[in-house]
């Protein structure tokens, strides 16, 4: 009877060891589970900031490179009105002038055909 007492507590006792095992385990993974997923959302802020981070950087870069490529522009722009300015201006100058000596050239041959027709005598036949 004894031995069957002495086996019926250690049977209760290793039931309650189980059970308290079991809890153990669960409340383990229930941390494991926590601790995962505060891991991974302080790793997606950290990955987010350093993305916003770089987002900002790349747009300071983007912008230093537009007003560079700008300003570049209208720099080389400047050089060569600068440089072929006066080349400019004596095309211009030629171009009008000859325009201007077409037109007057043009207005003396018509005013001159006017002339000659009206100085014309009719001729009778």
């Amino acid at each position: 009877m004894m031995s069957d007492m002495e086996r019926h507590e250690w049977l209760l006792r290793e039931n309650e060891i189980e059970k308290l095992q079991n809890l153990r385990i669960e409340l383990l993974e229930k941390m494991l589970k926590e601790n995962e997923l505060h891991q991974q959302n302080t790793s997606t802020e950290r990955i987010n900031r350093q993305w916003a981070k770089k987002q900002v950087q790349r747009e300071d870069f983007v912008k230093k490179n537009r007003l560079h490529y700008l300003r570049g522009r209208d720099n080389s722009l400047l050089t060569l009105s600068h440089r072929f300015r006066f080349d400019f201006i004596q095309l211009f100058d030629r171009f009008f002038v000859n325009v201007h000596n077409s037109k007057l050239n043009m207005s003396n041959k018509t005013s001159f055909k006017t002339t000659a027709n009206t100085n014309r005598m009719p001729t009778v036949h």
